[in-house]
């Protein structure tokens, strides 16, 4: 099965080709600007990579957030138009969830955690167990120090969360943390095609009920005396 996968979520943005266990092609931009500009020439570039055109595509895979409240719209929104277009499934995925398959293989306690603003991080926790991912922690929104507060077991922290707020971690936390690579806190789109396959296999399709998964309310939608 091929999937093209996409991830805005955050500051990054990334779109892979996947067939079974094998990343065809997969493109990342660091550069921070609207992902909107350059999202649709990263999907032509990677197709044309790997297999050619949105034709050979089977199925995609989106990340649904929590995340950038603009950034997650823009990816379900252009993920849904072109699974509409070619008449193919779409799986939505978490993007700490990928976060934290980006950290394997691992024993620790795995706490992604995104950039929030407003001084929180998104953040989840999970472990390995058997070679599957299991949530310990149910994705919220919270101040970094509170996303860590009450571990009782060494951990790893990945994301851009962590990074932004890494001395106020390493206070709480002391040396009984171990921090990812640089290289591992973007998402990866190649990953969200991972965590997709076996739902997609299943022929599961979020297609019509996908909603992006922002855990607060916007700005717009909060009332003016909580701003």
């Amino acid at each position: 099965m091929n999937i093209l996968a996409i991830d805005t979520a955050s500051r990054t943005c990334s779109v892979a080709v996947s067939r079974d266990a094998d990343i065809l092609a997969e493109i990342t931009d660091g550069g921070g600007e609207t992902h909107s500009r350059h999202l649709m020439d990263m999907v032509d570039r990677a197709l044309a990579l790997s297999v050619g055109s949105l034709e050979a595509i089977q199925a995609l895979a989106v990340n649904r957030g929590p995340g950038s409240f603009t950034g997650v719209r823009i990816g379900i929104s252009t993920a849904k138009g072109l699974a509409a277009a070619a008449g193919i499934p779409l799986v939505g995925v978490s993007g700490l969830a990928a976060l934290a398959w980006q950290s394997a293989p691992t024993a620790r306690v795995i706490c992604p955690m995104l950039d929030a603003r407003r001084r929180e991080v998104y953040c989840a926790r999970y472990r390995f167990e058997a070679g599957r991912l299991v949530e310990l922690a149910p994705e919220t929104v919270c101040a970094p120090e509170d996303a860590v507060r009450d571990l009782a077991a060494p951990c790893v922290l990945i994301g851009d969360g962590a990074l932004a707020y890494r001395s106020r971690l390493q206070a709480l936390l002391g040396c009984d943390f171990e921090m990812a690579p640089a290289f591992q806190h973007p998402i990866r789109a190649g990953v969200l095609a991972h965590i997709a396959r076996p739902r997609l296999e299943r022929s599961e399709n979020d297609l019509q009920t996908l909603v992006p998964m922002y855990l607060r309310p916007s700005y717009a939608q909060e009332p003016i005396d909580n701003r």
